[in-house]
């Protein structure tokens, strides 16, 4: 990665420039350590008398074709 960004101050060639640029963001991204900060953990209830409530894949709630049984 190093020798990508020095190499890529060194030249004025845009497209080797953007080449090792690129190569160097790719090291950088493989290489990185990441650490979730937060894991999601959807929950919900179910009945036998409720119908029609859907959850979303962004984790909210569909609650338009709700019916309750009773």
């Amino acid at each position: 990665m190093d020798n990508d960004i020095k190499g890529a101050q060194l030249t004025t060639d845009g497209t080797e420039k953007a080449k090792l640029y690129k190569d160097a963001q790719q090291t950088i991204w493989k290489d990185a350590p990441w650490a979730p900060l937060v894991v999601e953990k959807l929950l919900s209830a179910h009945s036998k008398k409720l119908s029609g409530v859907y959850v979303i894949p962004d984790a909210s709630f569909n609650f338009t074709e709700v019916d309750l049984k009773l």
